[in-house]
């Protein structure tokens, strides 16, 4: 039996590994106890170890599990990305991986005080360069929900407080979107479920940015960038999200990032004219 080939490449605050050819890059302070876990063979990972589900999409599975390093406990997220088709795989040979992008992004972000779970570990299999499988290992942030049911408790009807309530959080949430904008933060795919809102008893409220293989951060969000994000972050909304607070976090949005009266007339148009082509794409695959 072959030893497995180890080399550490110390860099900043991670170790570069190779084990059962697997590609691995681990935070120092995670790498024996991710090791224990068998971090290197993910599906085993998931199989022999208790795990809660936290989603399991077309391209990609997402558990929990709880996690113990030196004198710390937590629960940790593992992201494994399913094998891709052909076409994509061969794309891949020329590219990294979502995992590795999304490692990048998060480093990124944090770096930038955007909220995102802090990313642990990626790693990245491949055979004569193309890629078999990866996955990607976050803290978990506990105590928090996507934004999709965080919204569910706005549902009608409302006393006069709850509706306080829900327009201060559109006022913060679109606040959150223009600052991470105004700094340079393009996500790529910012849906509802890809938001993630976690609240103190004390009222403080914090927004988090999940699945960030699309997401570049970079000197300036374009136009285009902008609205795009705006749209898809509007396709999932609830319906009980009325026009009037859609145009509540459009005003507080425009303020945040410097937009003037005649730019937000634009952009709100280019935000519409973009659901209106989804629509009526969707019906014509009916």
């Amino acid at each position: 039996m072959k030893r497995n080939k180890i080399q550490d490449e110390k860099k900043n605050d991670f170790v570069s590994i190779k084990r059962e050819g697997m590609k691995l890059k681990i935070r120092n302070e995670y790498k024996s106890g991710l090791l224990r876990y068998g971090i290197e063979n993910p599906r085993r990972a998931i199989r022999d170890n208790k795990i809660e589900l936290i989603r399991n999409g077309s391209r990609s599975l997402v558990v929990s599990l709880a996690f113990s390093h030196e004198v710390l406990s937590q629960r940790i997220a593992l992201k494994y990305y399913k094998r891709p088709g052909l076409s994509r795989r061969l794309k891949d040979v020329f590219r990294s991986s979502k995992a590795a992008k999304e490692w990048i992004a998060g480093d990124r972000l944090l770096g930038l005080g955007i909220k995102t779970p802090v990313p642990l570990a990626v790693g990245e299999r491949r055979r004569f360069r193309f890629l078999q499988e990866s996955f990607l290992v976050t803290e978990e942030v506990t105590g928090s929900k996507t934004l999709g049911p965080y919204l569910a408790v706005f549902a009608p009807p409302l006393s006069k407080e709850k509706i306080e309530e829900k327009r201060d959080f559109i006022s913060r949430l679109a606040k959150e979107v223009g600052r991470i904008h105004k700094q340079g933060f393009f996500h790529g795919s910012l849906s509802v479920a890809n938001v993630l809102v976690r609240k103190t008893p004390q009222g403080n409220m914090s927004f988090y940015f999940l699945d960030l293989d699309y997401a570049k951060a970079q000197r300036r969000v374009s136009p285009y960038q902008k609205v795009k994000d705006l749209a898809t972050l509007s396709k999932r909304i609830p319906s009980f999200i009325t026009r009037t607070d859609k145009l509540r976090f459009f005003r507080v949005y425009c303020k945040e990032t410097g937009l003037t009266k005649a730019d937000a007339g634009r952009y709100l148009k280019r935000i519409e004219n973009r659901l209106l082509k989804r629509l009526k794409h969707k019906r014509g695959n009916f």
